[in-house]
């Protein structure tokens, strides 16, 4: 999982997670819920916190993912920003 700026010359990489496996990802110690969250570790040379939300489907035993969300600090977000832009 990544969250990239792409520039009209360069790739940026703001969260680039460590490889996460199919069976590690939906797994989880309470399979009598049908909700659960999944902290996902970033790279070490990465600023942000990244959060799945998981969900079992309804019709089918399947998890699927319901929601993905992404923190990080503003003056973190704005100074990788300035410096993808090359603003000073």
């Amino acid at each position: 999982m990544e969250i990239v700026i792409d520039t009209d010359y360069t790739r940026n990489t703001l969260f680039q997670s460590v490889k996460n496996t199919k069976k590690s990802l939906f797994s989880h110690s309470n399979p009598n819920t049908s909700s659960f969250y999944k902290k996902i570790e970033n790279a070490d040379t990465n600023d942000g916190e990244c959060n799945v939300e998981l969900t079992k489907c309804p019709y089918s035993q399947e998890i699927i993912v319901k929601d993905i969300k992404f923190k990080v600090q503003s003056s973190v977000l704005e100074s990788f920003v300035m410096s993808v832009y090359s603003v000073s």
